[in-house]
């Protein structure tokens, strides 16, 4: 199975075809946990597992988290008393088995492209990391997200010029190779927002992070 970009003529990390662990970490996720695991049962990828880390919740997501489970092989739940999500991300990370990690905050549902494209935006050697765009809750491609001064297309022109300048743009869907996030050490404790300073690190360890607006959560 090979592929390559025809605009580009270049080759990609979806050329390789990796195994792809989808880590979710969620904490009292019951009213949107079944829809975020059922937008990623529905990915076109198929070389996938999917790993749920309860966080000490205290409503019913434990208990829909093993019910998913059960009725699909290829997820997995992990357990842990309330840790925060730097704890919760890092034990997803130690049970997952994929060659690539990505990581999907329990509110956001994926396309079923969204696999594809965060690997194909693996483009080069030194690309460590790749976010993806935010859609609105339930939101989906279409005219409203283009609509010149909507909010969503201004965030999303912001991430784009972001990552032109060599930052970081925040997102709930992040992809990285496993091999990095080993070099790189875990999520830090204790951060604002946990995946963005992983993020920071992948950067400063020489590392670029892209951003592919075409892989939305």
């Amino acid at each position: 199975m090979s592929w390559s970009d025809p605009r580009r003529g270049v080759s990609t990390l979806w050329d390789q075809w990796p195994s792809v662990s989808i880590i979710v970490p969620a904490c009292n996720a019951e009213a949107s946990i079944a829809a975020c695991v059922r937008s990623i049962q529905l990915t076109r990828y198929e070389r996938w597992e999917l790993v749920l880390v309860d966080d000490g919740s205290t409503d019913t997501t434990a208990e829909l988290m093993a019910a998913l489970a059960a009725a699909d092989p290829r997820i997995k739940v992990v357990r842990q008393p309330r840790a925060g999500r730097a704890a919760a991300l890092n034990l997803g990370s130690h049970h997952s088995a994929g060659d690539v990690l990505i990581f999907v905050d329990p509110e956001a549902t994926i396309s079923r492209r969204t696999v594809d494209r965060l690997l194909q935006g693996f483009d080069d050697e030194s690309t460590g990391a790749v976010v993806g765009d935010n859609r609105p809750p339930g939101g989906a491609p279409g005219p409203v997200w283009a609509l010149p001064g909507s909010g969503h297309a201004v965030r999303s022109l912001v991430r784009q010029a972001l990552s032109a300048a060599g930052l970081v743009p925040a997102s709930r869907i992040v992809a990285m190779p496993s091999r990095v996030l080993a070099d790189v050490g875990p999520f830090p404790e204790g951060a604002q927002n946990e995946v963005l300073a992983l993020a920071w690190r992948v950067r400063k360890a020489g590392r670029r992070v892209g951003f592919v607006p075409q892989a939305w959560s």
